[in-house]
Protein backbone atom coordinates (compact mmCIF):
# COMPACT_ATOMS: atom_id res chain seq x y z
CA UNK A 1 0.00 0.00 0.00
CA UNK A 2 2.80 2.53 -0.56
CA UNK A 3 2.54 5.12 -2.21
CA UNK A 4 4.51 7.45 -4.36
CA UNK A 5 3.63 10.87 -5.99
CA UNK A 6 5.59 12.76 -7.40
CA UNK A 7 5.08 16.23 -8.66
CA UNK A 8 6.66 18.44 -10.44
CA UNK A 9 6.60 21.86 -12.39
CA UNK A 10 6.19 21.90 -16.26
CA UNK A 11 9.05 24.11 -16.62
CA UNK A 12 11.29 21.10 -16.05
CA UNK A 13 9.43 18.58 -18.63
CA UNK A 14 12.41 19.07 -21.32
CA UNK A 15 15.23 18.52 -19.11
CA UNK A 16 14.11 15.49 -16.76
CA UNK A 17 13.08 12.47 -17.72
CA UNK A 18 10.59 12.19 -15.44
CA UNK A 19 9.11 8.44 -16.03
CA UNK A 20 12.73 7.40 -15.67
CA UNK A 21 12.73 9.25 -12.11
CA UNK A 22 9.35 7.98 -11.34
CA UNK A 23 10.61 4.64 -12.45
CA UNK A 24 13.75 4.92 -9.89
CA UNK A 25 11.99 6.29 -6.97
CA UNK A 26 9.43 3.12 -6.90
CA UNK A 27 12.46 0.53 -7.13
CA UNK A 28 14.47 2.41 -4.45
CA UNK A 29 11.06 1.74 -1.89
CA UNK A 30 10.38 -1.20 -3.04
CA UNK A 31 14.13 -2.29 -2.03
CA UNK A 32 13.32 -1.47 1.53
CA UNK A 33 12.47 -4.91 2.79
CA UNK A 34 9.85 -3.75 5.08
CA UNK A 35 7.46 -3.13 1.98
CA UNK A 36 6.09 -5.45 -0.01
CA UNK A 37 6.58 -4.49 -3.88
CA UNK A 38 3.70 -5.63 -5.56
CA UNK A 39 1.48 -3.01 -3.50
CA UNK A 40 3.35 0.01 -4.40
CA UNK A 41 1.52 2.53 -5.89
CA UNK A 42 3.98 5.09 -7.91
CA UNK A 43 2.23 8.41 -10.05
CA UNK A 44 3.38 11.36 -11.60
CA UNK A 45 1.47 14.90 -11.94
CA UNK A 46 2.81 17.55 -14.24
CA UNK A 47 2.03 21.11 -12.66
CA UNK A 48 1.29 23.79 -15.23
CA UNK A 49 0.50 26.21 -12.90
CA UNK A 50 2.91 26.58 -9.51
CA UNK A 51 4.91 29.96 -7.52
CA UNK A 52 7.75 28.70 -5.86
CA UNK A 53 9.18 31.69 -3.86
CA UNK A 54 9.67 35.24 -5.73
CA UNK A 55 11.06 33.47 -8.27
CA UNK A 56 8.55 32.88 -11.58
CA UNK A 57 10.99 30.81 -13.26
CA UNK A 58 11.98 28.76 -10.61
CA UNK A 59 11.40 24.88 -10.73
CA UNK A 60 10.26 22.53 -8.53
CA UNK A 61 9.91 18.64 -7.22
CA UNK A 62 8.34 16.92 -4.87
CA UNK A 63 8.10 13.50 -3.43
CA UNK A 64 5.35 12.60 -0.77
CA UNK A 65 5.47 8.96 0.03
CA UNK A 66 3.04 7.50 2.41
CA UNK A 67 2.80 4.82 3.80
CA UNK A 68 1.32 2.09 6.57
CA UNK A 69 3.35 2.99 9.93
CA UNK A 70 4.90 0.78 11.96
CA UNK A 71 8.88 1.77 10.64
CA UNK A 72 11.73 2.75 12.62
CA UNK A 73 12.37 6.64 12.15
CA UNK A 74 15.57 5.43 11.34
CA UNK A 75 14.37 3.91 8.51
CA UNK A 76 11.85 6.62 7.38
CA UNK A 77 15.05 9.30 7.74
CA UNK A 78 17.11 6.95 5.62
CA UNK A 79 14.53 7.03 3.06
CA UNK A 80 13.97 10.31 2.63
CA UNK A 81 17.87 10.94 2.02
CA UNK A 82 18.11 8.53 -0.51
CA UNK A 83 15.12 9.86 -1.81
CA UNK A 84 16.24 13.55 -2.08
CA UNK A 85 19.54 12.14 -2.62
CA UNK A 86 18.02 11.07 -6.39
CA UNK A 87 16.20 13.77 -6.51
CA UNK A 88 19.96 16.11 -6.01
CA UNK A 89 21.74 13.69 -8.99
CA UNK A 90 18.62 13.65 -11.49
CA UNK A 91 17.16 16.95 -11.61
CA UNK A 92 19.43 19.56 -12.02
CA UNK A 93 18.19 21.09 -15.40
CA UNK A 94 20.56 23.88 -16.96
CA UNK A 95 19.65 27.33 -16.68
CA UNK A 96 16.44 26.34 -13.96
CA UNK A 97 17.20 26.73 -9.94
CA UNK A 98 15.02 23.83 -8.41
CA UNK A 99 13.46 23.62 -5.16
CA UNK A 100 13.62 19.79 -4.50
CA UNK A 101 11.60 18.28 -1.28
CA UNK A 102 10.97 14.75 0.29
CA UNK A 103 7.78 14.20 2.35
CA UNK A 104 7.33 11.15 4.51
CA UNK A 105 4.46 10.40 5.81
CA UNK A 106 2.00 7.38 7.63
CA UNK A 107 -1.41 6.98 7.40
CA UNK A 108 -3.71 6.72 10.25
CA UNK A 109 -3.81 3.05 11.10
CA UNK A 110 -8.12 3.49 11.05
CA UNK A 111 -8.20 5.88 7.64
CA UNK A 112 -6.59 4.31 5.03
CA UNK A 113 -9.04 1.82 3.27
CA UNK A 114 -8.41 -0.21 0.40
CA UNK A 115 -10.06 -3.36 -1.47
CA UNK A 116 -6.79 -5.73 -0.15
CA UNK A 117 -8.38 -6.81 2.85
CA UNK A 118 -12.00 -7.08 1.55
Amino acid sequence: MPHIVLEYSSNLTQSVDFKRLLGALHQILGNVESFETDRIKSRSIELDHFLVGRERDRGMVHVEVSFSPGRSESLRMELGQRLLDLLLNEVKPDGVEVSRSIEIRQFEPQMYFNDYEL
